[in-house]
């Protein structure tokens, strides 16, 4: 393991993950894949779909404590009412009126939560509801019958058969593990589906809150999530709404969600361009049961929310409060629109509007103190992005499945990036504004990446088992890397160069946490977790021991080495938001941080040297200023948010200037020496005086040859 992290921190962030982040790093290394920045995202626009003009927030993480299989509350948003996009570019050319219009979930119109995922039943099929506008068609379904969605990547199968009938070769030989992880009754039971992302699950299972017989027209809620090693998220339905009403985490946490009903929101259909809407919304959610905490907390109308939500006199979604009754999240509507967010406002940051046209396409953004950006959108699939220093982008999209792909970007500067997409929305090729183009081999029926053929003839080649879990990369040097699983895809071993392997052991069948890590010399880490996942303790290669606790919310708080007097231990006293703001070690004297409403450090006081350090910061969370011991550092930025000055403790400024792709073209030193950059059309780095690109600082993840456990000394305080 890397010396330079903490164990608790290093152990829990390579192996909390059941799809091994220990693959993911080695994926993500510079050795694997190119680093450059994904010029088809822009930062900028991120709260703006561009291919139909919604505006849209994805995955906004409410609540989610730690446990292998947590509640989530995570909220998703769309302004675009229609649940079929083939009106991107030009919507007047199809019937608007005559799609079916996205019903109104638990937080008001636009907004949907995980657990409202559903799955109807119709004579010609079946459909899974995942998204405020995202309904994905399936075929009918026997009893024990499967099927697999190349372009969705899902397999559903029906339950009704304790054994999955398919041939070596069919794509339901990866899920023969994960089908019998499930209990034989669940299995048998033939009016629950059962859904999964990925061969190694988990489950997202379907079925009726009551024991009822299936039939057309009847909606499924979902049931549970369960995992292969048995953990579960289940869900209690209300028998006559069928909403979720309770859930509980695998490690015994109990939730309650608080709902009200509101009569006069209940519509059938709105005229406003929404779908049903029954008139429940949610209030907040409340923890009734936390074997963490030495009580449980009986559900009582004064019992604090760790989340709660309010709601405007039409039933949009106004506010977000966390655990600290905290506004965090505050949204203003269109007056005339119900669910068409016109202002977002954070806390301590500043307010961002929207302008639509009459299609509800956003076609301007505007930041406080920010960029302005606006949009057009032509017959073609192709939208134009211009920001208020004059500067365009221009994105063309094309339908792919049942989606739209961005296949082609014309840049401010003029060069153009393309890429192409197989039938289901798969990478295939992208090309690169000098021409460059880069080949993505991938499975016909999987979609997983076999191999990349870069420009200039270098290859990488990657190989999986059944379950989709990478087993070999071999790269353009012939250098390869391994790595083996046991029968239930946990990994149990990564060989690198030379041999070199690192082996993992686990206390029983029941956990994705290794409890023994042994490095390519024998030297050992022993591991202990808690239910929720946390680590608990950490034994390292010399035989010493350091324990630790964490609060309910997964925040660490103490910190003890065994052998040592319980004096030296250390100490984290953190806020309503889990943020850190008191540590002690021992008998020192404390460190002691303070934050602004958005979470951004603005003091740090560490009362043993005497150091005070200052940040004052704008409403976007930049540093304006760092005051330290008596010691000013100053910063400035420009209209497009590019810092442009920094000046020094003696007075001296740094200065740099910028092309019109944020590239830094000069850089002027507080001695009057200016240093010039320039960059071909790739923005590759250019040395002025040398032909051809610079080569680009290598970030390396841990390289097998040189991985090995920390001794005790090398491992950083919290």
């Amino acid at each position: 393991m890397a010396n330079h992290h903490h164990p608790a921190f290093t152990a829990r962030n390579l192996w909390c993950d059941p799809m091994e982040l220990l693959l993911q790093q080695a994926l993500q290394s510079r050795r694997f894949r190119s680093e450059t920045t994904n010029p088809f995202f822009l930062k900028e626009c991120a709260e703006v779909d561009l291919s139909s003009g919604a505006k849209v927030l994805d995955h906004q993480l409410d609540l989610c404590l730690p446990d292998p299989m947590p509640l989530t509350i995570s909220r998703s948003y769309s302004s675009q009412h229609s649940v079929d996009d083939d009106q991107i570019g030009n919507p007047k050319k199809s019937d608007a009126a005559s799609k079916p219009r996205p019903p109104v979930g638990l937080l008001g119109p636009g907004w949907w939560l995980p657990h409202e995922a559903s799955l109807s039943l119709h004579d010609e099929g079946l459909t899974l509801h995942n998204g405020p506008a995202r309904h994905v068609p399936l075929p009918v379904l026997a009893p024990g019958e499967m099927t697999y969605s190349a372009e969705h990547g899902l397999w559903v199968v029906r339950g009704g058969s304790e054994q999955l009938e398919t041939g070596s070769r069919h794509p339901a030989a990866a899920l023969r593990m994960l089908w019998r992880s499930l209990h034989a009754g669940d299995r048998r039971r033939d009016n629950f589906f059962f859904i999964a992302h990925h061969a190694l699950g988990p489950w997202w299972i379907f079925g009726p809150h009551r024991e009822l017989p299936l039939a057309p027209g009847q909606r499924l809620p979902l049931r549970m999530i369960r995992d292969r090693f048995g953990r579960m998220l289940r869900f209690g339905h209300d028998p006559h709404t069928g909403l979720a009403t309770v859930a509980e985490d695998s490690s015994g946490r109990q939730f309650r969600l608080e709902l009200k009903y509101f009569p006069q929101l209940v519509r059938k259909t709105n005229s406003d361009g929404w779908g049903t809407d029954l008139g429940w919304r949610l209030l907040g959610v409340h923890i009734i049961s936390d074997a963490h905490v030495q009580e449980p907390h009986p559900t009582k109308p004064h019992q604090p929310a760790v989340v709660r939500y309010e709601y405007t006199m039409r039933g949009e979604l106004a506010g977000v409060y966390s655990r600290s009754e905290t506004l965090e999240h505050r949204f203003v509507y269109d007056d005339l629109q119900p669910g068409r967010i016109a202002v977002h406002a954070r806390a301590d940051r500043a307010d961002v509007a929207f302008d639509y046209d009459n299609e509800g396409r956003v076609v301007e953004q505007r930041t406080a103190g920010g960029l302005k950006l606006r949009f057009q959108y032509d017959d073609q699939h192709t939208t134009s992005i211009t920001d208020s220093l004059g500067r365009q982008q221009t994105i063309q999209f094309a339908k792919i499945g049942d989606t739209h792909q961005a296949v082609r970007i014309k840049r401010a500067d003029s060069s153009s990036v393309s890429r192409k997409f197989d039938l289901n929305g798969h990478l295939i090729a992208s090309t690169d504004a000098l021409g460059r183009t880069v080949q993505y081999e991938r499975d016909e029926v999987s979609g997983l990446l076999l191999s990349v053929h870069e420009h200039g003839g270098k290859e990488r080649r990657m190989v999986y088992n059944a379950q989709g879990q990478l087993v070999r990369i071999t790269l353009a040097d012939g250098e390869e890397f391994r790595y083996q699983y046991d029968l239930i895809g946990r990994l149990v071993a990564a060989t690198g160069t030379a041999t070199r392997t690192t082996r993992l052991r686990y206390a029983h069948d029941e956990t994705h946490l290794p409890s023994l890590i042994e490095d390519a010399r024998g030297d050992k880490l022993h591991l202990q977790w808690t239910a929720e996942g946390l680590l608990a303790s950490f034994t390292d290669i010399h035989g010493q021991t350091t324990r630790f606790e964490h609060d309910r919310w997964g925040g660490l708080t103490h910190q003890h080495v065994e052998g040592q007097p319980a004096t030296q231990a250390t100490r984290i006293i953190r806020d309503n938001h889990g943020r850190r703001v008191d540590r002690r070690i021992g008998t020192q004297q404390p460190t002691t941080w303070q934050y602004n409403l958005a979470g951004d450090l603005i003091n740090q006081r560490d009362t043993a040297s005497e150091n005070n350090l200052l940040i004052e910061r704008d409403a976007q969370g930049r540093v304006l200023l760092q005051q330290l011991s008596g010691h000013r550092i100053e910063y400035r930025y420009d209209a497009a948010g590019r810092l442009i000055a920094i000046t020094g403790k003696k007075g001296g400024t740094l200065r740099f200037a910028y092309d019109t792709m944020d590239r830094i073209v000069e850089q002027t030193n507080a001695d009057g020496s200016v240093k010039t950059f320039r960059y071909n059309t790739a923005g590759e780095l250019f040395d002025p005086t040398k032909i051809g690109p610079l080569k680009a600082p290598q970030r390396h993840t841990e390289d097998m040859k040189e991985k090995r456990l920390p001794k005790h000394e090398e491992s950083l305080q919290p």
